[in-house]
């Protein structure tokens, strides 16, 4: 009796696998692809990152120090020693002069520059200058430029004799036009500037040119 249950049992379970084999059809062919989906909505962008600290500025360089201006040139300025007076130490006449030559200036180098002559009168602790034309008692101390020659003279203005003179020596200083002056600037003599050194003292115009004492 027990084995025809088992019998049984067997049967049923061989049906069952037999059903369930013969449900198991041939995989079916692919379907069509369906339709895309809609996109889904951007995302919310993140915060932006804080902003870096900008670096230190630089240090600017110091400005270099400018240079001493150079002396001022005389290369083109002629001037003299002081020159002894060769006027006699009684003139009894009412004129008289001395010469002294002057090499290198040419007609043009006059015509377009100044000469200046100075005149000093020595005394035992000092000395007194002044510039010439000048009148003293009387006489007229003054001077001319011909054949390159300075020509110094003394003339009486009231008609008697001159006497003693009153200058011991005498000094020259020819500038010629257009020569660089201690400013740096190029100087042209002949009109403003002709005046202008004219009016100039002896002791500012040596400096203004570097003239040696």
């Amino acid at each position: 009796m027990k084995a025809i249950k088992n019998l049984v049992r067997l049967t049923a379970l061989v049906v069952v696998a037999v059903f369930i084999f013969s449900c198991e059809g041939e995989d079916g062919a692919t379907g069509p692809q369906g339709a895309q989906g809609a996109q889904g909505e951007q995302g919310v962008a993140g915060e932006q990152g804080e902003q870096g600290v900008p670096g230190e500025q630089g240090v600017p360089g110091e400005q270099g120090v400018p240079g001493e201006q150079g002396e001022p040139g005389t290369a083109n300025v002629i001037y003299s020693d002081w020159i002894p007076s060769e006027f006699e130490n009684d003139i009894t006449g009412t004129s008289s002069e001395f010469a002294v030559n002057i090499t290198g200036p040419t007609g043009d180098f006059f015509n377009n520059g100044v000469v200046l002559v100075f005149a000093k009168r020595q005394l035992i602790v000092s000395s007194t200058l002044y510039p010439l034309p000048h009148i003293h008692n009387d006489n007229f101390y003054t001077f001319d430029v011909t054949n390159g020659e300075l020509i110094f003279r003394i003339l009486s203005q009231d008609g008697t004799s001159i006497g003693a003179p009153f200058f011991d020596e005498y000094r020259f200083i020819i500038i010629p036009g257009g020569v660089r002056a201690d400013d740096g600037e190029i100087e042209e003599s002949g009109s403003k500037s002709s005046e202008d050194y004219r009016k100039m003292p002896y002791e500012e115009l040596i400096k203004h040119f570097n003239i040696p004492e």
